[in-house]
């Protein structure tokens, strides 16, 4: 199972009760720390998410999602840090990511990346 793939349609469906035992079979999430709330992880979908409308463009330019994110992070990583481990599956797809939002964000680019999403991620087989 590509669960990288599984984890992004679940997310994109609106289904957070699913992102913990994603997490686990991909090796990011480890059992031995805190048991991390589903309200957790909906609140960084609900950072996220907004990148991605489904009718719209994102505009990169005026894009907030990195000061959210550090928000967060300081508001709570510190809580759920051992239930989290770096995971040789996810390490890279983490770092095009985010080198991606930045790229965009320089480039001032305001697309549509949904439909890019839905053909190449969330495809039917």
């Amino acid at each position: 199972i590509d669960y990288h793939r599984q984890l992004a349609t679940d997310v994109f469906a609106g289904r957070t009760d699913t992102v913990d035992s994603w997490l686990i079979k991909m090796g990011v999430r480890t059992e031995k720390g805190a048991v991390v709330p589903e309200c957790y992880y909906q609140e960084w979908i609900d950072i996220i998410m907004p990148l991605f409308p489904v009718k719209k463009r994102f505009d990169f330019a005026n894009s907030e999602v990195h000061t959210q994110s550090i928000k967060k992070v300081r508001k709570s990583a510190l809580k759920y840090m051992t239930s989290f481990q770096p995971s040789p599956d996810s390490m890279q797809i983490n770092r095009v990511l985010t080198g991606h939002y930045w790229t965009l964000v320089n480039l001032k680019a305001n697309v549509a990346l949904r439909p890019l999403i839905n053909d190449i991620v969330l495809y039917d087989d």
